[in-house]
């Protein structure tokens, strides 16, 4: 990375740098005539947002500065939901993978407009993933009529947070209605 004053020239001479890793010193090296060679292992960083602060330490002709940016380690996944239609049931499959196609283990929780979804036993409703694939059968006979909005949300590991949310509705004859757009992947 080459490193440029104010006015666009690139600095000489010998200058200490540290770089910050959510305020913690990580690495101290110095740069050479404004060219910082730099390679951060991020092996040991959590699979998070993390906070990075490279400064430049004062030299004969610069004053010291520093430079803020972030690095993003959270791992993508995709998580796909289908809604398929049985008489008074919705049927919701989950599919999660990582950005590698890899099928992701864990859970999948539901709630239904913003509300978590329990059981018999009041124990939050939660569907295994096999080979990234979870499904629930869902009884919507004491639904009443209007749209309601499903949010399927993986939390079968804390390195990925995803969740997605399906409207459906529910007619006046209790027929339930699923738009051909209820299939979705939510991709970050």
């Amino acid at each position: 990375m080459k490193i440029c004053d104010v006015d666009g020239i690139q600095l000489k001479g010998d200058m200490k740098v540290v770089v910050k890793i959510d305020g913690k010193s990580n690495i101290k090296t110095t740069m050479k005539d404004g060219v910082l060679n730099l390679n951060i292992d991020t092996s040991k960083l959590g699979f998070k947002k993390h906070d990075v602060e490279v400064i430049f330490g004062v030299n004969s002709r610069y004053n010291q500065k520093s430079i803020k940016t972030s690095i993003d380690m959270t791992p993508n996944a995709i998580v796909c939901v289908e809604l398929l239609k049985h008489t008074s049931n919705i049927e919701v499959v989950t599919q999660a993978i990582d950005m590698n196609n890899k099928s992701l283990d864990g859970s999948i929780i539901y709630k239904l407009n913003s509300v978590t979804i329990k059981d018999s036993h009041n124990n939050t409703l939660k569907s295994q993933l096999k080979d990234g694939c979870a499904k629930l059968i869902y009884n919507t006979s004491s639904l009443k009529t209007g749209k309601y909005n499903l949010t399927v949300k993986y939390v079968g590991s804390n390195n990925y947070q995803k969740e997605c949310i399906v409207v459906f509705g529910v007619d006046s004859l209790d027929a339930l209605k699923v738009n051909k757009s209820s299939k979705l992947t939510m991709v970050e």
